[in-house]
């Protein structure tokens, strides 16, 4: 049924989609001539519903935004109910509930900044003997004598390890920051957050538990083999947006060792079907090494309840857990923007 929807949609001449204005409005353009309802879906919009199109003659469709911010975006079209990507567009993010397209509006603050190298790494799950990946990015200073300390960076439910370089752009944050001095190099280190071969909400114990044994058996030993980072916990922080940040907070009690900072951003206190922050921290050591935590969310983000929650769960602890509110909501954009925010924050 897919297959023979997207047929129809293919055009006769190919509209250019998307056009980025000079002033960040952007114009996308979808060729459906069979199509009864065309509606724009994107992460600059609230809700699902989307927003509708414009029928041109010879029936393609087209809209233009008002200015958007700096940064990759997300859009789809909803074409008669049907989620479809756009077929001019060759930039793709795959991960539920399937493909979206991405558009990056220039941010003038990125530009001209040397490049680091991402490293793509294959290794076979301790669990399941799937082959699985990580990535590594090794800033535009990186030499195999710099013993840099080390940032994990741990994405959300609908996001795989190519999101946090994607979507969050994290590489040229980190270049950006050590060029203004706010912050020092550092590895940054994208494990994929779905080791369990399942989405459903109601896995994600045994998933956290499968990533906490490939971190720990797999994945830092690995960075001691081929990078050479700082030893000792103070110089490893975790970061986990959302779902990330749920795993970040609770792989802080379950491997007391490893990491000197936990920084959770849309961070739920709460693993569905496993423990509650609150048991999973009962069960840490109470000799466990002292560690640092921040937590930030935005102030439109739909988990502000919870991750106010975690806040309340750490002070319960002694953990003065250090809480900001940012602008935003649970998207890319203000995730970016809390990242900025953290890294010269990290390794003081």
């Amino acid at each position: 049924m897919i297959g023979l929807a997207l047929l129809r949609l293919l055009p006769a001449m190919s509209p250019d989609s998307p056009i980025v204005h000079d002033d960040r409005s952007v114009t996308v353009t979808l060729s459906a001539p069979s199509a009864s309802s065309v509606r724009l879906w994107a992460d600059w919009q609230g809700g699902d519903a989307g927003e509708p199109m414009r029928r041109l003659d010879g029936g393609a469709w087209t809209l233009t935004t008002g200015s958007l911010s700096p940064g990759p975006h997300l859009y789809v079209f909803l074409v008669d109910g049907l989620r479809v990507p756009d077929p001019e567009n060759r930039r793709v993010k795959n991960g539920y509930p399937g493909l979206s397209s991405i558009v990056d509006i220039p941010d003038p603050s990125l530009s001209g900044l040397p490049l680091g190298v991402t490293h793509v790494h294959e290794f076979r799950s301790p669990d399941s003997g799937r082959v699985r990946t990580v990535r590594v990015y090794t800033p535009a200073s990186f030499t195999p004598r710099s013993r840099l300390p080390v940032v994990y960076l741990l994405h959300g439910s609908t996001d795989s390890d190519r999101d946090w370089l994607a979507l969050g752009q994290a590489g040229p944050l980190l270049e950006r920051a050590v060029r203004e001095g706010t912050a020092s190099p550092m590895l940054l280190v994208m494990p994929d957050g779905h080791p369990y071969p399942s989405l459903d909400v109601s896995t994600r114990a045994e998933n956290l538990r499968w990533l906490r044994r490939e971190i720990v058996e797999v994945i830092a030993p690995l960075l001691e083999r081929q990078y050479h980072p700082g030893p000792g916990a103070t110089r490893r922080a975790v970061v986990g947006a959302s779902m990330g940040g749920a795993q970040a907070l609770h792989l802080a009690a379950a491997a007391p060792d490893l990491f000197g900072t936990v920084v959770g951003l849309s961070a739920p206190p709460d693993v569905p079907g496993g423990d509650t922050l609150k048991e999973a921290w009962q069960r840490r050591p109470a000799r466990s090494p002292a560690v640092r935590v921040l937590l930030l969310c935005g102030r439109d983000d739909s988990f502000l309840l919870e991750a106010r929650q975690a806040e309340a769960v750490f002070r319960s602890f002694g953990v003065a857990a250090e809480w900001t509110e940012t602008p935003g909501g649970h998207d890319w954009s203000t995730w970016r923007d809390q990242l900025s925010r953290v890294l010269p924050r990290l390794f003081r």
